[in-house]
Order: structure tokens, then sequence, then C-alpha cells
């Protein structure tokens, strides 16, 4: 065995351990078992269906605004709420922390408006029309936009979960634009090939399954564990992320199937003689900046520390309906950057790449050309 392949395995083995440290250290739970604390009881939560929604051994969802709803404010800023979901009935909305004005935001409580909402159904809390409180007008309307968001998010990862439960279109189109991307650029190299698989990639695994590599992902995986049938298009994501490089194939799930950086290259396409040239040292700068931005990233989940920056890297503007409007403005700043500038966030950047670069042995971290 050579020198290469011993580093590339010590560098998976390495990396699978930090996911793992990760997971424990955000959930205290590793591959669905818990980890250095007590079991839960039947009123502890202990099923993350994503970062905004969670749910009680007996039943009880609780949808988290503080990242769906970022870009709804007040009068000062955000006003994030959790809305409390039972038998498929609003049970509560309860305001979290907040930097509206006390006097004007008590008034929303005093008036009853986060109680307008108990005891509806679901269909019917989305359609129903509650008025602003009259002396509060945007920290009203700013908790009414967020429970409207709490809702529409929910019946989204609803949808997610009764379409990846069982074998589905949506599904079979993933696995098969996932397995197209991880064998045919093998042995086919012509360009309007190479132009309609990263066509595929945007429209099915990204805009339509939301399926790629993250973090968010990662970790996720680590904690709660993957279902092989409705998590087959990952698994095979996960082996071209993570095996290929061991065959001999650094970058392939960058060059080939990730939605993001596919969506780079195609608004690259459409500007293929005019490109801002960088300056080496211009170039060596901001590689340095995303190393030093990776190591901060990594410091902060392995400590304990910061992980809400996972809800942040740019794949989450896939998810255009429950997307920040600062994501999907980050998101369309990218790809005009990229008809400039090619792959501009996956180089200078994304840490879930620089994680999936650190299997290539230093002497040839330079891979993926085509981006």
């Amino acid at each position: 065995m050579n020198r290469k392949i011993v580093f590339q395995l010590l560098a998976l083995v390495g990396l699978m351990l930090t996911i793992a440290v990760m997971a424990i250290r955000r959930d205290s739970r590793l591959w669905g078992h818990q980890i250095g604390a007590e079991q839960p009881t039947p009123t502890q939560t202990v099923i993350v269906t994503d970062d905004a929604v969670t749910q009680a051994a007996d039943g009880t969802i609780r949808i988290n605004t503080t990242r769906i709803g970022a870009d709804i404010s007040g009068y000062a800023g955000a006003v994030p709420l959790e809305v409390v979901v039972r038998h498929d009935t609003v049970i509560a909305v309860e305001a979290l922390p907040n930097v509206e004005t006390p006097q004007f935001f008590n008034r929303v409580v005093s008036a009853g408006l986060l109680d307008r909402w108990n005891g509806l159904p679901l269909s019917q809390a989305a359609a129903i029309e509650v008025d602003a409180v009259s002396g509060a007008t945007y920290s009203s309307r700013a908790v009414i936009a967020n429970l409207r968001r709490a809702l529409t998010h929910y019946a989204d990862v609803q949808a997610a979960d009764e379409s990846s439960s069982s074998w589905s279109w949506p599904l079979l189109a993933a696995l098969v634009v996932a397995l197209l991307g991880a064998l045919l650029p093998l042995w086919v190299h012509r360009r309007p090939v190479r132009i309609v698989l990263l066509l595929l990639n945007v429209i099915v695994l990204g805009l339509w399954t939301g399926s790629f590599i993250s973090y968010t992902l990662l970790v996720g995986i680590a904690s709660g564990g993957i279902s092989l049938l409705s998590g087959l298009t990952t698994v095979v994501l996960l082996f071209v992320a993570f095996v290929y490089p061991l065959l001999g194939h650094q970058g392939h799930y960058c060059a080939h199937l990730c939605p993001l950086g596919s969506l780079q290259e195609l608004a690259g396409l459409c500007n293929p003689h005019r490109k801002l040239r960088l300056s080496d040292r211009l170039t060596r700068v901001l590689t340095l900046l995303r190393q030093l931005l990776f190591v901060a990233l990594m410091a902060s989940a392995l400590l304990g520390g910061w992980f809400a920056w996972m809800d942040y890297e740019l794949f989450a503007a896939f998810f255009i309906r429950s997307a920040s409007v600062w994501m999907l403005a980050a998101a369309a700043l990218t790809v005009v950057l990229s008809v400039f500038v090619p792959r501009p966030y996956c180089r200078f950047l994304c840490p879930t790449g620089l994680l999936m670069q650190l299997l290539t042995p230093p002497a040839k971290q330079n891979i993926s050309k085509q981006s």
C-alpha cells in the first residue's frame, strides 16, 4: 500500500471521527443512540426533522422560525417564534427573544395576538386572516408573517418526509441523476453531455429534491443515522465524495454532482471569454482566508460552541420557499459573480468542499480543473 492510499485512508477516518464528535457535541447522539446524557423522557425532544422542526416522543411538534424567518423584520429586527403543533393542530405560539421595544411588543402579547391561532387545524391556521395590533403594527405584522412562514415550512417538511418514505418520482429521479453524475463523466467527456448533466444537477438534485452534501447533512447522519431506502441517493453522493478519491477520482463530487457548483459553472458558460483574471497574490489571499474560516468554523463546532453556521451554507438557497431573503440574495450574487469568476463559492468559501479536499494528497490538491 503506497503513501497516497495510507494518507487518504487516515484522512477519511479522521473526517469520520470529526463529524462524529460534532454530532455528539450538538445533539448528544451518535447514529441514533444517546451519548453522554440521560435517555430522553416522553416530554423531551428526541427527533430532529430538520434544523427548524423538532418532534417529541409524545408527538408534539415545535417549529422554530429563528432561521427560516430571519428575513422577516419587526420595528427593530427579527421576531422569531416557536409554533407548537400536536395532532395537526396549533396548540401554542410562543415568542422567542427579540430586540423589539418591550413597550410595543408587550402590546402584541397583551392583545392576545399569539393566541389567535390556538386550537386551529393547520390548514385553517395558515388561511385565517389576522389583523395587526394597533400601536404595534410592525411587531404584530412580523409575528403574523413568522407564523405563516412556520406553517409553510412545516408543510414542506411533511411533503418531503412523505415523498422519501417510499419510492417516488423525486426519489427515483434524484437517484438516476446521481448515478449519471457518478459514472458518465468517467467515460464520456463531450461538452453537450456535460451541460445536460449540470442542468440535471441544478434542477433535480438542487431545486426539486434538495439532494446534496452539506455539513447539516453529514452531522445529521452521524447523529441520527440514515435509511438505506429513502437515503439511497445520499449514499451514492457520499460514496462519490469520500470513496472516489481513494480510487483516484479526486474532486469528482464537486466537479460533476454538486448542484451549487453546477449552477456556478452554468452561469460561467454565459460569458466564456470575458473572465476577470485574479492575480496570483489575490488568489493566495482568498485561499488562505477560506482555510482560516474553515478552521474557525470547525473549531466552533468541535468545542461545542456555534453550530448555527451550518445553516448558512449557500446550499440552503435551493429550498426557495423556506430560505431567507438574505440567503437567496447571497446565492443570486454568487451566480452573478460566477459569470465573471469561475466557481467563486467553490474556490474561495465552501467549507464542505474544503472538507472533501482534505482527502486529496497535498501535492495534488489543485484538482477539478473544470471548475
